[in-house]
């Protein structure tokens, strides 16, 4: 009985042996991921998207629809400034 033991434990053992040994590979291989750069992206081209509703901003449309936010793994923070100047092309000083 006792060989039947050690013999079962050493299959175990055996099977679970590239377990423990891939585990920190696997934690490399997604450090090497998480470091890639990131597709440029404007507030244009989200807006175009299309992923909410009337085609908002992917953040916007994550309050409409928070089945969404669980499609994407990262934050961000997305900021648009936009800026008009007028000017008169006649003279005013005749």
């Amino acid at each position: 009985m006792m060989i039947i033991m050690m013999t079962l434990k050493l299959l175990l053992l055996l099977l679970f042996l590239p377990v423990f040994f891939s585990l920190p590979l696997a934690a490399a291989t997604l450090e090497k991921k998480q470091k890639k750069i990131h597709d440029f992206e404007t507030t244009y081209l989200q807006s175009t998207a299309g992923t909410g509703v009337g085609s908002l901003l992917m953040d916007e449309s994550a309050i409409l629809n928070p089945a969404s936010i669980s499609f994407f793994n990262l934050s961000s923070f997305y900021l648009q400034r936009t800026t008009t100047d007028f000017k008169d092309d006649k003279s005013t000083d005749q």
